[in-house]
């Protein structure tokens, strides 16, 4: 059943290709990132609600007795007056809040297989900007994946195919930094890529276009025919 999912995707991306063929000589396809599988997920809404720093009304955050929450990406932050649109934290609150969530968020663990969830935690001592977090979650264990959910009953889910998400990205240093790239039209020649990085996707198009300029990224000239001017 997964292949037949699998095997769908290849064809939406197929028929991206043919549909823009006809109008672009070549077509270059780029992730700006991997992908981990997952057996578990972690509401860590959940885990600040039983911290007693986030409050729910129903299935919505009750900001006016919260906190603190998760909002995604790794970031947690604290519900601070006249930063947060509800904000009802004093900002004389703020370092010893922050110090109390990360504790808690460090010692997190899987209460089945004891496994530390959470590995790398870092936190603000000072108030972070709008687009910031207080307490940034930079690393997660590989086989957990972390979610901003509030409706769940308990910290932690079993992943089931085909009704949650069974793969994640953003915590993990190895499989988040095995993207995929590829090059089809004139241009290029068939074959598999195997040593490239994110940052020579941007000057092998400038190379295309006959730009040259220094960049951090090298030009992926074994993509090109032979009969392109690589010089």
């Amino acid at each position: 059943r997964s292949l037949d999912h699998i095997f769908e995707v290849y064809k939406l991306a197929s028929n991206f290709i043919t549909a823009h063929i006809s109008v672009a000589d070549n077509i270059i396809i780029c992730s700006d990132h991997g992908i981990r599988k997952v057996k578990k997920r972690v509401y860590l809404n959940k885990v600040l609600e039983k911290l007693n720093v986030l409050k729910v009304n129903g299935d919505k955050i009750d900001w006016k007795r919260t906190k603190a929450y998760y909002g995604g990406g790794g970031i947690v932050r604290i519900n601070l007056r006249n930063r947060e649109k509800y904000g009802i934290v004093n900002k004389n609150e703020f370092s010893k809040l922050v110090k109390y969530i990360t504790y808690n968020l460090e010692r997190l663990e899987d209460q089945i297989t004891r496994e530390k969830i959470l590995t790398v935690i870092y936190s603000n001592e000072s108030p972070a900007g709008d687009r910031e977090g207080d307490i940034i979650i930079a690393g997660v264990n590989p086989r957990y994946s972390i979610s901003t959910a509030i409706e769940k009953e308990e910290i932690l889910e079993d992943v089931i195919p085909y009704f949650t998400i069974t793969a994640d990205h953003g915590y993990y240093k190895d499989e988040d930094m095995e993207g995929i790239v590829i090059f089809y039209g004139k241009l290029f020649r068939k074959g598999k890529l195997t040593n490239a990085k994110i940052i020579d996707v941007m000057p092998t198009i400038l190379k295309i276009f006959g730009i040259n300029i220094k960049a951090d990224g090298r030009i992926l000239n074994e993509v090109f025919k032979n009969s392109f001017n690589h010089t």
